[in-house]
């Protein structure tokens, strides 16, 4: 007999920690449990860590390949139908001890006191142990005997393979552990939705709540450059930009006319003119130091420097256009037709704040004020991923199930109408390794990545286990609102990775709900967000909405109307002539011909 410390105690039956790993895991996408991670350990390793340590543990799998890398004792389920009581049948015969205490890979986290006491439960007894919540017995974990067997051998005959059964139908004592009694809090991670939240994610939130943890994690660009002002044009400045003269910088003339005294006008008119000595000419870019005196005029053209001693300035029309002598056909009053230094703006006026785009007005302000270039903030980079091994580029031929890839058309093209110029796409297959690898190398140089596809929880939706590979925590996955539901992001490193639907509609819905908003916190320029505006409706839409759902649909005037054709997320004809997004509420009854609506512009 194995003789093994426990404590201040000493262990008279052999017991073995056993970790059950078998299943398809259907609820989480296929993805092996026992290989995901909580708090930097696998789930094998953290219960593995928190068995008594007087214990050999062992891991029940179905085949041995997908564990080689945890360095673990495996036992191959023989009974792999049979679901978790085929892997306690298999540990039973396999492992030599008299008793285990089963934990499935996927009880995270896991008291560790919890297995101690139910140890030394066993050590007392010798029976088999069982937790149970007001008298219900909960199967897992607990400690399972070789005098057990019969039953389990009936069962499996029986065709019955209901763990609960075996505690209802056993004909040896048995010792239930009240878990209300020790405060021990057991759960299983059944679904990717139990995953996410384990490791912090939110789950199911708001489109305001998803912006928000956006918001919390994208960090600023702040990186700078000096470029020329055509260069500019598009970039946000990194700069105030301060006017260092006036504008204009010296009175000046805004038409072709004659500068002249207002009192030598007095009077003036087609009958009796004032006639005056043109004694200079001053052209825009030329200046004369000369004053006038009474009774005199210069010739003055658009933008001359007014010379000193003239108030005013006499339009050529109410003149007789002479070039020794000119005689004037109107009165003029003090500073009629003239600009005052200055008067756009002074010396020392910001013009251009920093953050703004310098669109066409502020590029000419800039030049204006004699800026031949200025410091604006590195353009933000970004990278598209359409995951899919259906996926072919254009021009390929295509094989039978296979189909063209669009959403990184639609990615880029919208990205590149929103004035975005560094841009990378690519296209991967289903392989989340490689999915992986694409990211890290992405990420080196890029701000934003966006990938489509793979985000909800069929057998190919990937990006679960691409955000494993990574080593990074979910922020959130599932927003209340169609199309686009499952969209997920996460870090890497310091570069934010949102992962939208791949369905057509739903990745174009996910780029203006989710990447504009992204892509403004990125640069600090609103001017990436949506406009939100409100339409009639010119037709009836009578489907109710029980979650919050964005309608692709065509704005003309103040009336908006559905967009026409097929409604369903994963049509690509219907975003053709679409130029809004109306935005339904949760728990809508349906939209009436004449109701008021919210429309999002795209």
């Amino acid at each position: 007999m194995a003789v093994i410390k426990m404590k201040d105690h000493i262990m008279e039956k052999e017991i073995a920690g056993y970790i059950l790993a078998g299943g398809d895991n259907r609820r989480m996408s296929g993805r092996k449990k026992a290989l995901l991670t909580y708090q930097n350990q696998t789930f094998y390793a953290h219960i593995k860590e928190r068995m008594p340590a007087f214990m050999n543990v062992y891991l029940s799998v179905e085949q041995a390949a997908p564990y080689e890398a945890l360095d673990a004792d495996l036992v191959i389920d023989q009974y792999a139908d049979m679901g978790p009581l085929g892997g306690i049948l298999s540990g039973l015969e396999k492992c030599g001890a008299d008793a285990l205490l089963v934990v499935p890979c996927d009880m995270i986290p896991f008291p560790g006191d919890m297995a101690l006491w139910m140890a030394e439960q066993y050590r007392k007894t010798g029976r088999p142990v069982i937790p149970c919540v007001k008298g219900r017995i909960l199967s897992f974990p607990g400690i399972y005997t070789k005098k057990m067997w019969p039953t389990l051998k009936q069962m499996e005959e029986a065709k019955d393979y209901r763990i609960r059964k075996v505690w209802e139908t056993l004909r040896i004592p048995y010792e239930k552990v009240p878990v209300e009694d020790h405060g021990w809090k057991i759960a299983n991670i059944n679904s990717e939705e139990d995953y996410s939240l384990l490791t912090g994610a939110k789950i199911n939130i708001s489109l305001e709540e998803a912006l928000k943890i956006l918001e919390q994690h994208i960090t600023r660009i702040t990186d700078t450059q000096v470029v020329g002002l055509i260069e500019a044009v598009g970039r946000r400045t990194a700069q105030d930009l301060y006017s260092p003269i006036d504008q204009p910088p010296f009175a000046r003339s805004p038409l072709d006319g004659y500068a002249l005294r207002s009192e030598d006008s007095k009077g003036a008119s087609p009958e009796n003119s004032a006639e005056l000595n043109v004694v200079d000419e001053i052209l825009a870019g030329s200046y004369s130091p000369r004053r006038i005196g009474p009774k005199e005029a210069v010739r003055i053209m658009t933008g001359a420097p007014i010379p000193e001693g003239a108030d005013a300035v006499i339009r050529q029309e109410d003149t007789d256009y002479g070039e020794e002598m000119v005689h004037i056909f109107k009165q003029v009053n003090p500073y009629d037709n003239y600009c005052f230094q200055g008067e756009d703006y002074q010396a020392g006026a910001c013009l251009v704040h920093k953050g703004e785009r310098m669109n066409a007005a502020n590029t000419a302000l800039a030049a204006s004020m004699g800026y031949d270039s200025v410091a604006v903030f590195r353009e933000p980079r970004i990278a598209i991923i359409a995951t899919g091994d259906e996926l072919r580029m254009p021009g390929e031929d295509l094989e039978a199930g296979q189909i063209y890839t669009t959403n990184q058309f639609l990615l880029a093209g919208r990205l590149m109408e929103l004035g975005i110029a560094q841009m990378t796409t690519r296209k991967a297959p289903d392989a989340p390794a490689k999915v992986a690898a694409c990211i890290k190398e992405l990420a080196e140089n890029h701000d934003l990545i966006i990938t489509s596809g793979g985000v909800s929880v069929g057998k190919k939706d990937i990006m679960h286990d691409v955000a494993e590979n990574l080593g990074c925590r979910k922020l959130f996955w599932r927003i209340r609102f169609k199309p686009g539901t499952p969209a997920m992001a996460f870090m890497y490193d310091s570069t934010c990775v949102l992962c939208l639907s791949g369905n057509p509609f739903g990745a174009g819905a996910g780029m203006e709900l989710l990447v504009r908003p992204a892509l403004s916190y990125l640069t600090g320029d609103a001017g990436f967000l949506a406009k939100e505006e409100s339409a009639v409706m010119s037709e009836d839409f009578p489907k109710p909405s029980k979650m919050r759902r964005f309608l692709r649909a065509v704005l003309t005037g103040e009336e908006v109307r559905l967009s026409k054709g097929l409604a369903s997320s994963g049509v690509l004809s219907t975003l053709k002539d679409c130029n809004c997004m109306i935005d339904i509420p949760a728990g809508s009854p349906g939209l009436k011909r004449g109701e008021e609506v919210c429309v999002r512009i795209l």
